[in-house]
């Protein structure tokens, strides 16, 4: 804006308020009188109005940014004092996290520590457990020493006469054994101490063994007593029980069973192996590995208390003892009673007549399966490492002893399976051989089955198979190929024999010099009746 727009303007303010007068409620004075000055005066005035307004639009710029700088001010000082007090908590915490570093650091060391002297202390145990056994082990080897001495002495014969030895027993002070071909007889008598430090047993005879030596009961006592003036206070009585039995009289056997055929005996163990699984909550043999058994205290008490285990709990004991204990006898006659329930009285076990004890010896050696199971998947002692296994450790021979027990029941149902099948096919072939009249090869399959039947389950394996046509030029067949090995009567009958190689290498030749000839002559007619009767498609389930 130029001065002249100025002046104009300033010009029609002043006219427009004289033209216009306000209405304001006082007197009314006298209209202004307008003066008009120009020149240079005007501009000077002008100018120091302009240069009056500036300063004060710039005065008010300053007091707003005052203003705006005390908020901003304000602002900062506010987020300062946060961020102070945050600092001051943040402090605080770390302080805090520090001192529980160092609560953890130190607790770490005790632990550590502690570790060390329990370390420390597992060794110093382990070596004074392996001073104890050595000293156990030097101690026993001492008493068996002392056993064979004594019994080189009691064997040795009588001196000769005319020697110091057969001199009388009181003049001679050494020690000596003297054994007594009698049952025990009580030693009673009060120890006089202050005569003799030690004190002779006085023997008093009983009427059993007045009866037993045909003698009265005073006869007895005087010649006991003659024989207890023999004695000296060093004299070791020793009394040798011998037990006679009558040839005619076998000694008992408590682990007999009864003795029955295949098909029972097969019946019995699904029966009682069925009830133990179900009883037991068990699936096959190898859940027996992570079985739980009976806890100790309640076996103590059924034990030592009689506190028989209620009616529907099924579980084994597999402690020391565990064949002996009540408890698992109370098991057994529970399985027992199971089986022959489900059974029932016309049942196969109880057509049969098998006894009681012949059940209740199965069972035990079931049990004794159950618990090898559970046996190898128990913590042991590591001889090479100095300690106890890991469970890692556990775990991993355990799964190894499963995957061979898998392979081995594999492998036995494999041939079970195998063996089964080729029974009944030859049994059908021959029923069907006789029912159609065609009898000319029968007595091949009759010798063929009882070779299978020789055999076993054992003996199905190692088989060889050939591809080969039929005559009449039909599609190829797997055709068996009777291999003939001479040790095989050997294998397949060894856990079946017993432990005595020669025993052994004698049925083994024995066998073979019975059924090579026949095997030789039966090769060749072998194949020619599989070659001919091989379309019948009960055949096919031999091989």
């Amino acid at each position: 804006m130029t001065v002249v727009q100025k002046y104009g303007l300033t010009l029609f303010l002043r006219v427009a308020v004289d033209v216009f007068p306000s209405k304001r409620r006082h007197k009314e004075s006298s209209p202004s009188k307008v003066r008009i000055v120009g020149g240079p005066q005007r501009e000077v005035y002008d100018q120091a109005k302009d240069m009056e307004a500036y300063h004060k639009e710039q005065a008010a710029v300053a007091r707003h940014k005052n203003t705006q700088l005390a908020n901003k001010n304000q602002y900062i000082l506010a987020q300062l004092q946060t961020a102070q007090k945050l600092q001051a908590e943040q402090t605080a915490i770390n302080q805090r996290m520090h001192e529980e570093l160092d609560s953890k650091t130190r607790a770490i060391a005790e632990m550590q520590q502690h570790e060390g002297q329990l370390e420390a202390q597992f060794l110093g145990d382990q070596e004074k457990l392996q001073t104890m056994i050595l000293d156990f082990q030097k101690l026993l080897m001492q008493q068996n020493n002392e056993v064979q001495q004594l019994s080189r002495l009691l064997n040795k014969p009588p001196p000769r006469r005319g020697t110091r030895a057969s001199l009388d027993p009181v003049c001679n002070s050494s020690t000596r054994t003297i054994e007594i071909p009698l049952d025990p007889i009580p030693m009673t008598g009060a120890p006089n101490v202050a005569s003799n430090p030690k004190p002779k047993g006085k023997i008093n005879p009983t009427p059993a063994l007045a009866d037993m030596f045909g003698r009265d009961v005073e006869t007895l006592a005087e010649l006991f007593g003659k024989f207890q003036g023999m004695l000296v206070p060093d004299d070791v009585v020793m009394v040798s029980v011998k037990k006679t039995m009558s040839k005619g009289t076998p000694r008992k056997n408590r682990n007999a069973i009864q003795p029955m055929d295949k098909e029972l005996k097969k019946h019995i163990n699904t029966a009682l192996r069925s009830t133990t699984y179900d009883k037991f909550n068990v699936r096959q043999m190898a859940d027996f590995q992570m079985y739980n058994p009976a806890e100790a205290d309640k076996v103590a008490a059924c034990e030592e208390d009689c506190v028989d285990p209620p009616y529907d709990l099924f579980q084994w004991d597999f402690g020391p003892g565990y064949q002996a204990s009540r408890w698992n006898q109370i098991m057994v006659e529970k399985v027992i009673d199971v089986a022959l329930e489900d059974d029932g009285p016309d049942g196969l076990i109880a057509k049969a007549g098998v006894k009681r004890d012949s059940l209740k010896n199965l069972m035990l050696r079931k049990l004794d399966s159950y618990r090898v199971e559970w046996k190898g998947f128990q913590l042991r002692f590591n001889k090479d490492l100095g300690r106890m296994e890991t469970i890692q450790e556990v775990r991993a021979r355990g799964a190894q002893t499963f995957q061979q027990h898998q392979l081995a029941a594999r492998s036995t149902s494999a041939k079970h399976c195998k063996f089964e099948d080729r029974v009944q096919t030859i049994i059908r072939t021959i029923e069907m051989k006789k029912e159609d009249g065609t009898d000319n090869d029968i007595a091949t399959w009759e010798r063929l089955l009882k070779m299978v039947e020789l055999l076993g389950e054992h003996g199905m394996s190692s088989e060889k198979k050939t591809i080969s046509k039929l005559v009449q030029g039909g599609p190829a067949r797997l055709l068996p190929q009777l291999q003939i090995q001479n040790q095989r009567p050997w294998e397949f009958q060894r856990s079946a024999w017993p432990s005595s190689g020669s025993l052994q290498q004698r049925m083994a030749q024995e066998t073979e010099a019975r059924f090579r000839p026949e095997a030789e002559d039966l090769e060749g007619n072998f194949r020619a009746v599989c070659h001919g009767a091989w379309k019948d498609e009960a055949l096919k389930g031999i091989y």
